[in-house]
């Protein structure tokens, strides 16, 4: 009989293991279409907005929810969530959506030709 509740406790277990990567399978194969024909994704305000957009496909398709759920659930829809957010935003191809998802602003760079610097003439050539 204790070998009936091992196969049991062993078969739930096995169960339960397979059928988060069932799902994740399933939301694989998913999509979502953001539309943002009424924004300017060239600017902030319209790269923001579309990226509270994919946020929210994102969260839909990886199975977020309200209300409580489970440490190992919620780890699985903030895990898919970022991974389809990054794929959506690479796939994008749009530079000003990429540098508000990273963080980032372009930076100015001032070339200089170098005779402004006394410290970058060659010596001897003062």
């Amino acid at each position: 009989m204790s070998r009936t509740v091992s196969l049991a406790c062993a078969s739930a277990i096995l169960l339960a293991l397979a059928a988060p990567a069932a799902v994740a399978q399933q939301q694989f194969h998913q999509e979502r279409t953001v539309r943002t024909s009424d924004i300017d994704i060239n600017t902030r305000r319209g790269a923001d907005e579309a990226l509270e957009r994919i946020e929210e496909a994102s969260e839909q398709l990886c199975g977020d929810r309200p209300g409580p759920m489970p440490l190992p659930e919620r780890a699985g829809v903030e895990n898919c969530t970022y991974e389809t957010m990054e794929i959506a935003v690479a796939d994008s191809g749009n530079r000003m959506l990429h540098q508000r998802y990273y963080g980032y602003e372009p930076q100015v760079i001032i070339e200089d030709d170098g005779s402004a610097d006394p410290y970058l003439e060659p010596k001897g050539s003062r």
